[in-house]
């Protein structure tokens, strides 16, 4: 086994392995996220430091949601062939798809407040919260890149100073704040510092008045995803349509459906529970009879959020029995979601 070497990979210091595969060298990786990759014919990304650095973020928050459902990407040019030969629990990605990916940075202040609330909601008023690198990355906040010496967000300042001065959050920032501490040539993993949190009443205030029944064009879709590891083209499928029927011009609907990409028992995450409580309404497909998608559907209706069913016909009596009366859109193939979608949004969402 070759020597571990320190390489730049989407601008961010990284370890791995450069013994060979693919006929190329590739790259196991740590990122300082802890986010876990591989770069296919890695010598062309170390030539590749594109200015954007927001787009690279992306791309690291693509890979931590994948590693949170035990996958790992397989990053690859856009020039590049996919490779075929892959291990089950990686996945090809691209990275010219994600570089370009469109962040509202207006939002950023207010999804970390409202991040900092979830942390925060079952504890006493005055506690604090400390942030890790992935939280931070989930708000697409950028973690600019300094060779050798770790990290600096000059942005999470920025935003946080922003959030104290509208008495929103109170910070006690640490000596390392915003930094990604550890020497990057010795050690594969980092500890980000961030400093600690307090939420001010008017920040629970906001939170409170931004939870209420603001109008939304949002949805949150439900389902699998090891289930389809060896049909991934259907899954992608599935979720293609549900998008595309949530945005039906001849039945006026105009809805932005978004999904996370992890398989859970009941260990839900705060960015699950976030876009629930944001949806108008859920898309929540059984097939597989996935108990993440019951717990996410038993979510949203004790938020009062209302669940549309889906389930594939042969999964169809697979359903759990206090289930089974609720009436589902069955679907043999994923142009059936397209084309009689749009008409359950309009019957049963108003």
């Amino acid at each position: 086994m070759s020597s571990l070497e320190n390489i730049d990979f989407l601008g961010f210091p990284c370890f791995g392995n450069p013994d060979g595969g693919f006929g190329h060298k590739n790259i196991h990786t740590q990122s300082p996220y802890e986010a876990k990759y591989r770069a296919y014919q890695y010598e062309r990304f170390k030539d590749i430091q594109p200015e954007n650095i927001q787009g690279r973020v992306n791309c690291i928050r693509k890979t931590i949601e994948l590693n949170r459902r035990g996958k790992t990407p397989v990053w690859f040019l856009e020039n590049d062939f996919e490779h075929p030969n892959l291990e089950k629990t990686e996945l090809n990605l691209s990275f010219e798809d994600f570089l370009n990916e469109p962040v509202n940075h207006a939002e950023k202040p207010y999804n970390l407040l409202k991040l900092l609330g979830h942390k925060l909601e079952n504890k006493g008023i005055s506690e604090s919260v400390e942030l890790n690198a992935e939280d931070v990355i989930n708000c697409s906040i950028i973690l600019k890149p300094r060779k050798n010496s770790g990290s600096d967000s000059d942005e999470l300042k920025k935003i946080s100073s922003y959030l104290e001065s509208k008495s929103y959050i109170k910070y006690k920032h640490h000596t390392d704040y915003g930094r990604i501490t550890g020497n990057p040539s010795t050690s594969p993993f980092h500890q980000f510092s961030a400093g600690e949190f307090y939420i001010e009443m008017p920040g629970w205030e906001y939170i409170n008045e931004t939870s209420k029944n603001i109008p939304t064009n949002k949805v949150f879709i439900a389902m699998a995803f090891s289930a389809w590891d060896n049909d991934q083209d259907t899954m992608r499928a599935i979720q293609t349509a549900i998008k595309n029927a949530c945005k039906d011009k001849e039945r006026k609907l105009d809805y932005e459906a978004s999904i996370v990409e992890q398989d859970h028992l009941e260990n839900i995450s705060n960015k699950i529970i976030a876009q629930i409580k944001e949806a108008k309404f859920i898309v929540a497909d059984f097939t597989h009879n996935n108990s993440g998608v019951y717990y996410e559907a038993g979510l949203a209706y004790g938020l009062g959020k209302p669940v549309i069913h889906l389930v594939r016909k042969e999964d169809s009596k697979k359903l759990h029995f206090d289930t089974t009366q609720i009436n589902h859109l069955i679907w043999e193939k994923p142009e059936d979601i397209r084309r009689e979608l749009p008409a359950w949004i309009k019957a049963n969402i108003t």
